[in-house]
């Protein structure tokens, strides 16, 4: 029958485990055998009680991050969905507003002899906002369009204006 071989990491950390307790041992039973175990002994084990207690606290704030990046990232996610949601309306009243200034322009005369009293459809402000929070939110490809929405809808804005 072959005996078990310990490969060497794991006689390395045996070996540091012993060396750890067994230093332990010296330093507590040497003063309790010479009767002076409230002085040194005592201040080692309020060390090591000490170190227990920062360990504990440093794993229970570990565990409170991660609860909170996780409670972040749940928030964010629900606002974006929200946001999200808010974005067929947004758009249909941005289609209604292109529309309606494609439409003024091709009533306009060719070529432009004088300037008709016509008025500019007004710019559906009140969608932009949701427009804006899910702006916020995604991010990625959605972000980009939207904000290439955004760019392109201020320049046709101002083009329109001047023509009017």
């Amino acid at each position: 029958m072959k005996k078990p071989v310990l490969d060497k990491g794991t006689f390395a950390i045996g070996s540091l485990m012993f060396a750890v307790a067994l230093a332990c041992l010296i330093t507590t039973a040497m003063p309790v055998i010479r009767l002076d175990w409230l002085g040194f002994a005592g201040s080692v084990i309020g060390a090591m009680m000490t170190l227990a207690a920062a360990v504990i606290a440093w794993r229970a704030v570990q565990r409170q991050i991660v609860e909170s990046r996780t409670d972040a990232e749940r928030k964010r996610e629900q606002e974006e969905f929200a946001a999200r949601a808010m974005m067929p309306f947004a758009l249909s009243a941005l289609i209604a507003y292109a529309e309606a200034c494609v439409t003024q322009l091709n009533e306009l005369p060719n070529p432009l002899s004088h300037i008709p009293n016509i008025a500019s459809p007004d710019l559906p402000t009140e969608h932009l906002e949701s427009m804006r929070e899910c702006l916020r939110y995604v991010g990625g490809d959605t972000a980009k369009q939207l904000f290439d929405i955004f760019a392109f809808l201020q320049i046709q804005n101002v083009r329109h204006r001047e023509i009017i």
